[in-house]
């Protein structure tokens, strides 16, 4: 492995001292920081990271997409890799139970998939379960409403839209319209 030369100011601009340090990457459990010098350790970024994930979860116990996009780039910053940064916020919200917005629409998407399996079309029923199922993983964080949304929406969105319907009744464009969608 091969360094790099980093540039590290310090001071004011009337005594500023510039410095270049060589940078050698090593399997040591210190990290350099964006800043320059001061090093974190795994531990320090391990603990910075949970601090922020229940930062952001204190008061719903729910992380939506807008606060793991902000979590996951702290930890960019920090010197994590995207993935493993998302598995470390994967495991610390099941290790505290909070809920993820993007686990809850995965499971969403899957349960939609395998119901659309058989014959191509969900039914009121097929869709019951699907909420059911959402509603037992949402722990209490998102009401009804919120729910029948969100699998509305990801239905929408993958294009498994295709329902059963009565001779006499549509449940899927009536509980649309009751939505406001």
């Amino acid at each position: 492995m091969t360094g790099r030369r980093i540039r590290v100011v310090s001071g004011k601009d009337s005594d500023a001292r510039v410095e270049y340090r060589n940078v050698r990457p090593t399997m040591s459990s210190r990290v350099l920081t964006l800043f320059g010098a001061e090093t974190m350790t795994i531990d320090e970024i391990k603990k910075r990271f949970q601090n922020e994930i229940k930062l952001r979860a204190y008061d719903d116990k729910y992380i939506d997409k807008n606060e793991e996009r902000e979590i996951l780039q702290i930890a960019i910053q920090l010197g994590v890799n995207i993935d493993s940064a998302r598995n470390a916020l994967v495991q610390c919200c099941e290790d505290q139970n909070y809920v993820m917005e993007s686990v809850l629409q995965k499971l969403i998407k899957n349960q939609v998939e395998a119901a659309m399996g058989d014959d191509g079309k969900i039914d009121q029923k097929e869709f019951e379960m699907i909420l059911a199922a959402s509603k037992n993983a949402a722990q209490g964080k998102k009401n009804d409403r919120q729910l029948k949304m969100m699998i509305v929406q990801v239905m929408e969105d993958t294009g498994n839209n295709k329902v059963k319907t009565g001779w006499f009744s549509d449940w899927y464009s009536a509980m649309k319209k009751d939505l406001g969608m």
